[in-house]
């Protein structure tokens, strides 16, 4: 069938499934004689045993309300029974298949008619989706409906899926066999989660002249005009090139013979870092050296000059760089960056209070180079360990306070930041054995070679696990009590693994084009103030940009 010839009133909501597998349908008098714009969601299994949405899911939702209220009459269709583990642990015990599920998230979150809302819960694949999908619209259209419009829904993994083989295994792909050819393409069909394709945002830095080995690199605001821009140490000059109209500016000298007190130069045992310590809206640079802490406050076009902030982290007082990680973070959730170290014996903060660093405390006796990685009967300590796990601060269940999060040697794990600004014990946070379908990875990737981070790739408060590995960029989504992982689907930016016409987007970041922790800056921030974090990297042309598209 073609989209064009689709004869076009939609009466209400149909349901397709249950024990007659019947059309149900209660026509709604508002909707009589009027042509609908059909808008199908794909599903996505549910947890398996709590039998509720994942957070994947929801944000396919929000996709389709968004594509949905673009349309002068749109009905939606939600789609899928469920996968077999969730089939047999939910649907068959009573609970929510993916159609119900999608249902339900509009209902409550977007208040939207249930009698608006067909379901389709027979589907267990993408090719069934299609299949059951075209059989409901027949119908629709032998009882008069008038089909204005017809749109497709779902990951930007699902949407443009490739095949190992490299045949195309796509969503379009499968509902133009049943729809016709032609009737889904880029045009009416509409993703949730993605990365966009590579983009030259400059060619003031480029990879080899800019290495790990060399210089120091961040993204962070320092004009205060929301957008992050990217700020480079090298020797003794620190470099910014502002983010403004899509693209980098050339880089400019903010700060020269910015060198340490009392030293010969920088040293592998001192670091620079960003943040925001005094609440202006710009980024400083924060400085680890023999004698202290010191702070440059950003003038909107300069750095000024370096202020004493604290005397207890020092290299003279002990504190390593090269072993100790510092994160330059707001943990207590004021609005000022903190300045957090993970030292031998424990986790040490120094909290800003706008105008110094207060003495430095122990918050946490866990996670020092010293302490036991985790209970797994090894009693192997992080400082044996650094090449292949992390330890981190991020705000993971969205209280606004910075918690820990472990890339562990047999799991990873978080340890929440209590209200008294003491830490939890650690608990696994990703599991393969949980009940929920989760798939556990990212253990055994090197830190030389991989990139591990948590981050909040979403904007809804709660970081998430972000990792790039041999050929994408992976997201472990925080639901507030774990992270929810299913593999490749979670693929946001990938070399390959996609149909060829998408795929040829992206050429960067990932182990297989080449990069590595050791050779290649690869940082994740907010480059357009739109509130997502972008990816951005250095490559021998300059700097290259992959925007965050999540929807």
């Amino acid at each position: 069938m073609n989209k064009n010839v689709i004869a076009i009133s939609l009466f209400g909501s149909f349901v397709i499934g249950g024990a007659a597998n019947a059309v149900e349908n209660e026509f709604s008098s508002g909707q009589q004689n009027r042509p609908i714009d059909l808008v199908i969601n794909l599903g996505l299994q549910v947890n398996y045993a709590s039998c509720t949405p994942r957070e994947l899911m929801e944000y396919r939702v929000d996709r389709v309300h968004e594509v949905a209220q673009s349309l002068p009459n749109p009905v939606i269709m939600a789609t899928g029974k469920g996968n077999p583990t969730s089939v047999e642990t939910c649907v068959e015990q009573g609970g929510l298949t993916e159609a119900a599920a999608i249902q339900l998230i509009l209902k409550e979150k977007y208040g939207w008619p249930e009698e608006e809302v067909i379901l389709e819960e027979i589907s267990t694949t993408t090719y069934q989706n299609a299949e059951q999908a075209i059989k409901i619209v027949d119908e629709m259209i032998e009882e008069g409906t008038r089909i204005r419009s017809m749109h497709l829904v779902s990951s930007h993994y699902h949407i443009y899926r490739g095949n190992i083989d490299g045949s195309d295994g796509s969503a379009i792909s499968d509902f133009n066999h049943f729809f016709g050819e032609g009737t889904f393409g880029h045009d009416n069909s509409y993703t949730s989660s993605a990365f966009a394709g590579d983009a030259m945002w400059g060619d003031s830095f480029v990879a080899g002249e800019w290495t790990p080995a060399n210089s120091q690199v961040y993204l962070a605001d320092v004009n205060g005009n929301g957008r992050a821009d990217i700020v480079g140490f090298k020797g003794s000059e620190v470099y910014v090139a502002e983010s403004k109209n899509n693209r980098f500016q050339k880089k400019k000298i903010w700060a020269s013979n910015y060198t340490p007190n009392h030293a010969q130069g920088w040293n592998e045992e001192m670091t620079r870092l960003v943040g925001d310590v005094n609440g202006n809206g710009k980024s400083e640079l924060i400085a680890l050296t023999t004698d202290g802490v010191y702070v440059s406050e950003s003038k909107g076009n300069k750095f000024g000059e370096m202020v004493l902030w604290s005397d207890d982290f020092s290299t003279d007082n002990g504190w390593n760089a090269s072993i100790h990680d510092f994160i330059a973070v707001d943990v207590n959730g004021n609005g000022l960056t903190d300045l957090a170290a993970f030292g031998d014996d424990g986790l040490y903060v120094a909290f800003s209070d706008g105008e110094q660093f207060a003495p430095v405390v122990k918050v946490s006796e866990n996670f020092g180079l010293d302490s036991v990685i985790e209970d797994d009967g090894t009693n192997c300590i992080f400082r044996d360990e650094l090449e292949m796990t992390n330890r981190l601060l991020a705000d993971v269940n969205g209280d606004g306070q910075a918690d820990v999060v472990v890339y562990g040697r047999s799991g990873i794990y978080a340890s929440l930041q209590n209200d008294d600004g003491t830490f939890e014990p650690q608990v696994s946070w990703l599991d393969n054995d949980h009940g929920e379908g989760d798939r556990l990875d990212f253990l055994g990737w090197q830190n030389s070679r991989y990139m591990k981070t948590a981050i909040d790739m979403t904007g809804n408060g709660r970081a998430d696990l972000a990792n790039i590995g041999n050929r994408d960029l992976l997201v472990a989504h925080s639901n507030g009590d774990r992270f929810e992982y299913l593999g490749g689907v979670t693929a946001v930016y990938t070399l390959d693994g996609r149909i060829p016409e998408i795929a040829e987007q992206w050429n960067n970041f990932a182990y297989q084009a080449g990069w590595t922790s050791e050779s290649h800056f690869r940082l994740l921030g907010d480059v357009t103030g739109n509130g997502l974090p972008d990816l951005v990297g250095f490559n021998d042309e300059g700097i290259v940009v992959s925007l965050n598209e999540h929807r």
